[in-house]
């Protein structure tokens, strides 16, 4: 039986689970740290730890919501200048 995304519950499901795990810790280095993330879409900073871990994620409806926040929110870091990076990680001047 197919899903809301209209995949079979079979492998899919891990790879989605997965995915958006990826998802969740590329917009985290983005961002500069979970905590910011966290702060960003309006969760508790252990949520964005266990989402990133694969140990949980969202309930299901919630799901597309927070994977279009974190694209828009990784589309608009590309061009961004370091916003929200911490200290060490920004490029020294020459």
């Amino acid at each position: 039986m197919p899903n809301f995304l209209g995949l079979a519950r079979t492998d899919y499901y891990l790879i989605r689970v997965e995915e958006f795990a990826n998802l969740m810790l590329r917009a985290s280095k983005a961002v500069g740290a979970p905590s910011h993330l966290a702060r960003h879409l309006g969760l508790q900073p252990n949520e964005v730890y266990r989402w990133i871990a694969g140990v949980e994620r969202p309930a299901q409806p919630r799901v597309g919501y927070f994977q279009a926040r974190l694209i828009e929110l990784l589309e608009g870091t590309k061009n961004a200048r370091m916003r929200g990076r911490r200290w060490s990680d920004r490029p020294s001047g020459g």
